[in-house]
């Protein structure tokens, strides 16, 4: 928990004041992927001629919103060495 303090700039405390508990933690996490993913795909233009493209696009979004949401964790994501 110190860690994700630490990161969003602000104490530990001030974080379980607006946060309750870890299902509520969970379920902004999962918006806030949600969210992502949406931008992701709102970038994507369906191109009826290109659909390898555009799928190519899409699957290329996806990967980017993984690899924000995994940088902090051990496996690193797609950042990893």
């Amino acid at each position: 928990m110190q860690k994700i303090a630490d990161e969003a700039g602000f104490s530990v405390g001030l974080f379980y004041q607006y946060i309750a508990d870890k299902k509520e933690r969970l379920f902004l996490i999962l918006d806030q992927t949600v969210v992502q993913y949406e931008e992701q795909i709102a970038v994507v233009k369906p191109d009826t001629l290109d659909l390898a493209g555009s799928l190519r696009d899409l699957l290329f979004g996806t990967a980017k919103v993984v690899s924000i949401n995994t940088a902090g964790t051990r496996s690193g994501g797609l950042n990893a060495p």
